[in-house]
């Protein structure tokens, strides 16, 4: 069994708490002062841009097509895109980004997308239109079963008008998630709530600005809301103390338990641990709360299912608690020769590493 517990930080608002502020008629200026705590209890990880879409701030972006805001955030029942116009400090073109989108319960359809990598004119609405060059984040056609609402996150790559798809899976949805998206180098990582979904690597695109996409929207559908930023993180995480690995020998599986490290100071916050033996990845397991392994017939199969669960102190102040519902990653890793295992964080690459 592989068991990991760890305090992470996670360097999101989450939707939860924007709900809560919005609904008790926050001011702007208060819920800033909820996102620099978050950063600040956050290891210090600072946005460097933030936008409520409600409505955005024009000097700060490049809008292509049509775009409307409203109370909620900014949508589009045609294409709209808005590309940044601030650079990222240090890396310009490795960055993280965080858009919060809300949904009607009930209300399908429509498209929201996060971009990255993208020229000044890039603009998004399949299948007649791949305008500039870009990569996208996607949560597509968003679709209600009674009060489960479920939809396809799709990664694609425009270059020139040369479009590919490079990641397709199901995913969930809520009436009001986090879609973030880190790029470092060739490396791009997604995920929703601060929970990891994928990491995918690509290069055809080496620079370009972040920015958001929406598209076929119903006119009483959702809307892209607050935005944030996030500069590059080229520091490791702490390194994992090997002390505290433990490894236990079966015939078909070796059983492991670590205590959970945490993120330099001003890190992006920790994101996932990777098993490896022998060169070969044996497991990607989320660094948030613990971690169960139990083997079975199925070999790398993994199944995850996560709760934040969010507080409010008096005085407004934002405490973050992240629960994990027990997590089953089946797999046949079978001995602990040879084996590494590495810890991530929002920053993709470097990552501190412990060899047994």
């Amino acid at each position: 069994m592989l068991h990991a517990r760890s305090n992470v930080r996670q360097p999101i608002l989450p939707a939860a708490a924007f709900k809560a502020a919005r609904s008790s008629k926050l001011t702007k200026l208060a819920l800033l002062a909820l996102v620099a705590s978050v950063a600040t209890a956050q290891v210090s990880y600072n946005w460097y841009s933030v936008d409520y879409m409600t409505p955005f701030y024009g000097p700060n972006w490049t809008q292509n097509g049509s775009l409307t805001s409203t109370s909620s955030g900014t949508t589009s029942t045609t294409a709209g895109s808005l590309i940044s116009t601030v650079t990222a400090p240090t890396y310009p073109n490795d960055y993280q980004i965080q858009s919060y989108i809300n949904l009607p319960s009930g209300v399908n359809g429509g498209n929201y997308g996060i971009m990255f990598r993208a020229t000044t004119n890039a603009l998004w609405n399949p299948p007649s239109t791949a305008q500039g060059s870009f990569y996208i984040a996607e949560i597509q056609n968003p679709t209600w079963t009674g009060s489960s609402c479920s939809a396809t996150l799709v990664l694609t790559k425009s270059v020139s008008g040369v479009v590919t798809t490079l990641y397709s899976a199901a995913t969930w949805c809520s009436t009001s998630f986090a879609l973030m998206v880190t790029t470092n180098g060739s490396n791009i990582l997604l995920d929703q709530n601060g929970q990891y979904i994928a990491w995918v690597n690509d290069s055809s695109l080496a620079s370009g600005q972040p920015g958001l996409s929406v598209r076929g929207v119903p006119s009483n559908g959702g809307q892209l809301g607050l935005m944030v930023l996030g500069p590059g993180d080229k520091t490791a995480p702490n390194p994992i103390d090997i002390h505290n690995l433990s490894t236990s020998s079966y015939p078909n599986r070796v059983d492991m338990q670590w205590k959970g490290s945490s993120d330099n100071v001003g890190g992006a916050g920790l994101t996932l641990y990777r098993v490896y033996r022998g060169g070969a990845l044996m497991a990607a397991i989320a660094a948030i709360g613990w971690i169960v392994n139990r083997v079975s017939g199925e070999s790398n199969a993994i199944e995850r299912l996560m709760t934040g669960v969010t507080r409010f102190a008096p005085l407004g102040i934002l405490v973050l608690a992240f629960v994990a519902i027990p997590a089953y990653i089946h797999t046949t890793l079978a001995r602990p020769a040879n084996c590494r295992l590495l810890l991530f964080d929002y920053s993709v690459l470097p990552a501190s590493e412990a060899i047994f």
